[in-house]
């Protein structure tokens, strides 16, 4: 299926931070939804698996909420019936987890969302700091970079190389970023132990 995920905002183009989607639900269209801080605006794509048609819709901020545009207000009808107005609340309760989030250091893994500690802060340029976190169960050390608009950013992940002995790339996401100082820092992590690194074992 197409998805919000990893385009850019309908508006100015900027990355989208995707928030969730319901797919392969049987006679049902698949749905995905994101939210662009730059713009303070809302997307729903709704696509039919079958047909492939795809629906647009989108939300910009009025006072202190974020309203359907007039424009898409009559395509409304004709998801109804397709848990519309679920999958409102869960878009907007999700925009609203992540503008009060996004600032905070507490993160979850980025592969399964579990809660992951911070396991060392480091030096990145003259005036910010890159954070790292460990996932014991994915056994990936993440990077991850602030940014005024969307707060904390993973930018890579690491993981433990035992005949080099030390951290080396294993993704990046294609954010703008200082990848080979970012690798430098990880390098001079410990390794994964007994304890998560960045702390003595």
């Amino acid at each position: 299926m197409t998805s919000l995920f990893g385009k850019p905002c309908p508006l100015d183009g900027s990355d989208l931070a995707s928030l969730g989607g319901w797919y392969a639900r049987p006679s049902k269209p698949d749905v995905t939804w994101a939210y662009c801080p730059r713009c303070d605006a809302a997307f729903q794509l709704w696509e039919d698996p079958v047909t492939g048609k795809q629906t647009l819709f989108t939300w910009r901020r009025k006072g202190e909420e974020l309203i359907l545009d007039v424009d898409d207000q009559t395509k409304v009808q004709d998801y109804l019936k397709h848990d519309w107005n679920v999958i409102q609340a869960n878009m907007l309760n999700g925009i609203q987890a992540f503008l009060q989030g996004r600032f905070s250091k507490k993160q979850g893994c980025p592969n399964d969302g579990g809660i992951i500690p911070l396991v060392a802060e480091l030096p990145y340029q003259p005036d910010s700091t890159v954070c790292f976190y460990w996932c014991v169960y994915c056994t990936e050390l993440f990077a991850y970079l602030m940014d005024k608009d969307y707060g904390w950013q993973c930018v890579a992940s690491f993981t433990w190389d035992k005949e080099k002995t030390r951290y080396v790339l294993r993704k990046k996401d294609g954010k703008k970023a200082n990848l080979d100082l970012i690798q430098e820092r990880a390098a001079s992590l410990p390794p994964p132990g007994s304890r998560n690194p960045g702390q003595s074992s």
